[in-house]
């Protein structure tokens, strides 16, 4: 190379380098949008850094003009910045309509605000982008869970504040505690708190990131309260790009945003694992069945339970299958995902079809040959999450896909990552997704219970112990302490999640259980029911540490393989006794029995709207009141009628999207309506 050319690439090169730097750390760049010259940011974020007090170092401390800068750069437009408790607040110091909106996602839906579109959700240091409210009384108060709030002055938040109103009315009715009909609000979590420190009020409820701050701050002494209860969690921190953002600058404005979890520096500004991340895509998937059926012991009245089924079946579509399967259906508005085996019984196969239609979009298929009862197919349900999906299948392959193409994004085998060997029944416990991490059974002695980042499949931490059980693991508060909870081979347990540390073992009165059943949450109590030792419910010691007798047993709901669900606070569940309705308040005490044959076999329950939907084994749907009087007989529908000489056989967890019930038997995936009035 001549002298001269080398010089010339140098100064190129130079000259990148310099370009690279400006468009990444200068604040103004010339403007390539449509509204004038500047680029309107409203932060109402309550940690921003100008929206809180500075008593804390490392929390609540968020440098939103450290992303300005960043936004700046990327949409190459000047940002003018402001902060606020509201948007109206914030609106006034810019003197301007903002273009983005960041803030408590319950304050900006109810703002009337026009808010345009959510783009984009915060993650915290944990990698989570939910709050919790937290049901707090002074430490000397006798209350020791939310349902001894019962008869006691109770302050909420205002209507604004999701997890302070709403959601904790659901929590209050969870636990048998009246709603009040003209309930006592406060603004903030700090007045709240500072009456019941007061006592003023026997209890609040205060938003979980306050917590910190109130102490901090030292408005609250760090042992003067203590938490009995929490809510669900809810969305935090969102982005929402105004109707100032054209539709086709929505992509740079997400893109931009999405864009700093590659900038260390500035995640940690934020304060944040995984900075800004997008919500469900599309954000009407929230209501979709996208995973093994998520926590179904929740009071639910979003899903679509019906109040009656219809008279006739009535099949959107039905698909031919070429095997039989275990593994639960996942779908969401636009897709439906089932696993399937090749004939031969030489290959997983998971198809993805058309909601709509049924037509097939994509199949992933990959060697997986072994002998095993029902065949070698998939018994995990697939999970998803926003734009990916994740399969597991019986031998241990895990794979991340494209929920549009079924793209392999990444890939491992569990026993070639891990060790240990394929349990006799295969690996059945669907993954449970955790923020960043999907957490995962092995058969390793020395990484049992394993957290994957879901975006990459790198491990993030690995917990010894036994062999896995065959249910699936949930995650919940319990004692006051966040924490997975599951079963191995041979016992309940508790593991902290960002750790994997195990916090408590609870081995059973007698042994040999399969552990099949899905440990369930019951308010602030903890549901165990298998086929040797019967219905327990646990209570838990503040750290989360499980009491080691049960405050209430049934013997006689003893499930081997049926999950029990709640609704309207009562239990339901099936054995080879029949199914049954327990009521926790009475001890566990049956409500409801029926011992015909077709409740005697595996069932797989959905609760919500006041119902429980059972289907059963034997074909048939069933629907039931909850709660039920003692001679109330179930609605029924044939959905798999028998052909030839042998009955239909269904063990597939079904998917309830909106009127679409989507089922699988052994050689058939179909899209049942269930309510007569939404039918084509």
């Amino acid at each position: 190379m001549h002298r001269y050319q080398a010089c010339a690439l140098l100064t190129i090169i130079l000259a990148l380098v310099v370009w690279t730097a400006f468009t990444r750390h200068a604040p103004t760049l010339p403007l390539v949008g449509r509204h004038g010259d500047a680029f309107y940011l409203a932060i109402l974020d309550p940690l921003a850094r100008e929206n809180a007090c500075p008593c804390m170092k490392n929390y609540a401390q968020r440098d939103y003009g450290a992303l300005a800068t960043h936004l700046g750069a990327r949409l190459r437009r000047r940002v003018k910045l402001a902060f606020g408790e509201n948007p109206k607040e914030a609106e006034e110091q810019l003197g301007h309509e903002p273009d983005l909106l960041i803030g408590p996602k319950s304050l900006l839906a109810s703002a009337g605000q026009p808010l345009g579109r959510l783009i984009a959700l915060l993650t915290d240091r944990e990698g989570v982008t939910t709050v919790r409210g937290l049901f707090v009384v002074r430490a000397d108060a006798p209350a020791r869970r939310l349902a001894d709030l019962r008869g006691r002055s109770l302050l909420m938040g205002p209507k604004n504040a999701e997890e302070r109103h709403e959601i904790a009315f659901a929590a209050m009715r969870a636990s048998g505690v009246e709603v009040p009909g003209d309930p006592q609000t406060r603004e903030t979590s700090a007045e709240a708190a500072a009456e019941v420190a007061e006592r003023e009020a026997d209890a609040a409820v205060i938003s979980s990131y306050s917590l910190p701050l109130l102490i901090g701050c030292k408005l609250i002494g760090p042992s003067e309260l203590r938490v009995i209860g929490h809510t669900e969690p809810v969305p935090f921190i969102a982005a929402y790009a105004t109707r100032r953002v054209p539709p086709n600058e929505f992509p740079s404005v997400r893109h931009a945003l999405l864009s700093i979890r590659n900038d260390a520096d500035l995640l940690r500004k934020l304060e944040s694992t995984n900075g800004f991340v997008s919500p469900p895509l599309p954000t009407r998937l929230s209501k979709g069945w996208t995973d093994w059926g998520g926590s179904p012991v929740r009071d639910s009245q979003s899903l679509g339970v019906p109040t009656r089924l219809p008279v006739k079946t009535h099949f959107l579509w039905r698909r031919r299958l070429a095997s039989q399967s275990l593994g639960g259906v996942a779908a969401t508005p636009q897709y439906v995902i089932v696993s399937d085996k090749t004939a031969d019984d030489q290959k997983d196969v998971w198809r993805c079809f058309q909601a709509d239609t049924g037509e097939q979009v994509w199949q992933l298929s990959y060697p997986a040959a072994k002998a095993m009862d029902y065949t070698s197919s998939p018994r995990a349900t697939p999970v998803i999450v926003e734009d990916k999906v994740y399969l597991l299948g019986a031998l241990g392959d895990l794979h991340c896909v494209a929920l549009d193409s079924g793209k392999v994004l990444w890939r491992v085998n569990l026993t070639k990552r891990f060790g240990g060997k394929v349990p006799t029944w295969g690996f059945c416990s669907t993954p449970l997704a955790l923020g960043h991490r999907l957490i995962v059974n092995t058969s390793s002695p020395h990484a049992a219970l394993v957290a994957l980042n879901r975006h990459s499949g790198r491990p993030l931490w690995t917990a010894p112990g036994h062999p896995p059980g065959y249910g699936n693991m949930i995650v919940g508060v319990f004692g006051g302490k966040r924490q997975i909870v599951g079963h191995d081979a041979v016992s309940a347990g508790g593991w902290d999640v960002n750790t994997g540390r195990r916090l408590w073992t609870l081995a059973p009165p007698e042994e040999g259980d399969f552990n099949v059943p899905t440990p369930a949450r019951v308010g602030e109590r903890l549901l165990l029911a298998t086929e040797k030792n019967g219905a327990r419910l646990y209570e838990f010691h503040r750290g989360g540490l499980i009491t080691p007798n049960p405050v209430a047993l049934n013997a006689a709901l003893h499930p081997s393989t049926t999950t029990p669900v709640l609704v309207e606070g009562l239990v339901w569940g099936s054995c080879d006794t029949g199914t049954y309705c327990l009521d926790p308040k009475e001890g566990l005490h049956a409500k409801w029995h029926s011992g015909a044959e077709a409740y005697r076999e595996h069932t797989c329950l959905i609760a919500g709207n006041g119902r429980v939907l059972i289907c059963l084994r034997n074909g048939e749907i069933a629907l039931l009141p909850s709660p039920s009087r003692s001679d109330t007989k179930p609605e029924t529908l044939t959905v798999f009628p028998t052909t030839g000489d042998f009955p239909p056989e269904v063990w597939s967890c079904p998917a309830l999207v909106g009127n679409r019930l989507y089922l699988r038997s052994e050689d058939e995936a179909v899209c049942l309506l269930l309510r007569e009035d939404k039918l084509p």
